[in-house]
């Protein structure tokens, strides 16, 4: 609105000018009043202002979120959000204010900043931003929020049946993996996991190896050695003492000393020496 003011110094003003409004947003307007009159009957033009300019809408501005990302969530060390501001107004954008996860508040000069944000681990970050033009008009402040997850997933196994005391089993075993992502990270992908794996030959050491991804494509990993042994050991038997008659017996006491072999898990346990004092035909 420009307002206009009339002076007479002699017979006073009769009628002065009613203010006038541009409504129109614009640059280097102008605007001409109506004349004034004194008590007289003298007339003056009407007066023209001009040189103004008027901006009366705030900027608008467009975030953009250029990290490596799966499924909506990113990845790696750090992220990149563009601002970009553009006025609707004549003015022009003056500069862009932003902060990044609630921290101290920054001011880029100019429409377009763009900005590092770090992700460290698993999680959301944002970056809260508005703009300001020329003429003071600012936008409302906007947020844009990240997603993301650097965490793989934890794996774990387990045997079916349990391995013994000494790392062995002498059945069929089953390996089974299992997984688990942080509490803010994206979340196991479940077809991602290895599928239950049967070790049926006998081995001293079959590495079985497992995997998961998150949904964010980060892979997990856990292995595992089964040991198999499905073969009894082998035990013999010799006579290492006594005295010999004749046709295959003794005339005195005879000791027996057993020998054991197993090719695999190895002997734990072999019987001890037997020594027979008693007579007849009698086999340990």
């Amino acid at each position: 609105m420009v307002d206009f003011t009339c002076a007479d110094s002699l017979s006073g003003v009769a009628s002065c000018p009613t203010s006038r409004v541009i409504g129109g947003d614009g640059t280097n307007q102008s605007v001409t009043s109506d004349p004034a009159t004194d008590h007289a009957g003298n007339s003056a033009h009407g007066r023209t202002v001009g040189g103004i300019n008027i901006d009366g809408q705030a900027p608008q501005t467009k975030a953009n979120n250029l990290c490596t990302a799966t499924n909506g969530y990113c990845t790696g060390s750090t992220a990149t959000v563009t601002l970009r501001a553009t006025d609707l107004g004549p003015a022009g954008v003056k500069e862009v204010h932003y902060s990044v996860n609630g921290g101290t508040g920054q001011v880029a000069a100019g429409a377009s900043i763009d900005v590092d944000v770090p992700l460290s681990g698993s999680g959301n970050a944002t970056v809260d931003y508005y703009a300001l033009d020329r003429a003071g008009n600012q936008e409302p402040n906007n947020t844009i929020g990240l997603n993301y997850d650097n965490i793989a997933p934890t794996v774990t196994h387990t045997l079916t049946p349990t391995l013994n005391a000494a790392g062995w089993n002498a059945s069929d075993v089953t390996v089974h993996f299992s997984a688990r992502d942080d509490d803010t990270g994206s979340g196991v992908d479940p077809s991602s996991i290895t599928s239950d794996v049967l070790v049926g030959d006998e081995t001293s050491g079959q590495v079985v190896d497992g995997q998961a991804k998150d949904t964010a494509g980060n892979v997990g990993t856990d292995s595992v050695t089964a040991k198999l042994d499905k073969t009894q050991p082998a035990i013999s038997g010799a006579i290492v003492s006594g005295a010999a008659g004749s046709n295959g017996w003794h005339t005195g006491p005879v000791t027996v000393h057993f020998t054991c072999s197993d090719a695999l898990s190895a002997v734990v346990v072999c019987p001890d020496d037997v020594t027979l004092t008693g007579n007849g035909a009698t086999s340990p």
